[in-house]
């Protein structure tokens, strides 16, 4: 048991390290100003970071006692927020017909899928 509670407190590590990332990402990644511009909808998306960063934080520490009754919604929160933010900064800076997409949006969607992946693994072993 003990290898999988060790097994579990690294991917809620992982998540909590990568989900962390995604802000800094995001911040002045849209071309314009001195340094660049903040992406439309980054407000948003940093106080949603922010909402992951203490759930995935909570649930950690839940889970290190032992607690495993909320995990699946907390877990499912956290998958729809992720998904949330990717779409408050599509598009977001200027340019193009609709708009164009930060530098590095590329990099926060293939984090958010790695955070959805340690996630699952995470629902998965406790499932089993």
């Amino acid at each position: 048991m003990a290898d999988v509670n060790a097994a579990i407190d690294k991917l809620m590590a992982d998540a909590i390290f990568q989900a962390q990332r995604m802000v800094g990402l995001m911040s002045l990644s849209c071309p314009g100003g001195e340094h660049g511009l903040n992406p439309s909808g980054y407000d948003g998306f940093a106080t949603s970071s922010n909402e992951v960063g203490r759930i995935l934080v909570d649930l950690r520490l839940q889970l290190a006692r032992g607690g495993v009754t909320n995990a699946g919604p907390q877990i499912d929160a956290v998958e729809s927020t992720l998904e949330q933010m990717i779409a408050m900064v599509h598009n977001g800076c200027s340019g193009g017909p609709s708009g164009r997409d930060p530098f590095h949006y590329g990099d926060v969607i293939n984090i958010k899928q790695r955070v959805l992946g340690s996630l699952d693994a995470v629902k998965a072993i406790l499932e089993a």
